[in-house]
């Protein structure tokens, strides 16, 4: 069994008026296997950091069941959702936030949500891990790097 390391990154300078890029950086047992990125137009950097995390876990979705899966991400909006299980509470309040609003980005949570929870169903083991961004870790740097590279 291995550990396979998912870091995901998203970028968009100019929040619903820009192209945004995100990107996926893979390692088995922090040895590099590869990347993948996109972009689309009229994003949000959260919208990206969303998509990434996406492509992450339907990544997983095709990969084998005996690996041990990390999703490494420096976004507190995507890592505090599952540590804090805000999304059973945004699921119980009819998809509002805690200020009664709605949640933004619902099409893409509910998206993640149904693989994270499809995944967990068919007993792969995922662990969604917080790093910090732009700090020494090589290949959340080159995810960073990737996604900014796919923005322009």
């Amino acid at each position: 069994m291995g550990k396979v390391r998912l870091y995901t990154d998203g970028a968009c300078s100019q929040n619903g008026t820009w192209k945004g890029g995100w990107a996926v950086v893979s390692t088995l047992d922090n040895t590099y296997l590869g990347h993948w990125s996109g972009s689309e137009e009229d994003t949000t950097n959260n919208q990206m950091e969303l998509t990434a995390f996406r492509e992450a876990l339907t990544h997983i979705t095709k990969s084998d069941k005996n690996n041990e899966y990390f999703i490494m991400t420096d976004s507190a909006y995507i890592s505090n959702c599952f540590e804090q299980k805000w999304y059973v509470n945004w699921r119980r309040n009819n998809w509002k936030n805690a200020k009664k609003e709605p949640v933004a980005n619902r099409w893409l949570w509910e998206e993640i949500l149904g693989i994270y929870e499809g995944l967990l169903a068919q007993n792969y083991q995922v662990t969604i891990v917080k790093v910090k961004g732009h700090g020494d870790n090589t290949f959340n740097n080159m995810a960073d790097k990737l996604a900014v590279e796919a923005s322009k």
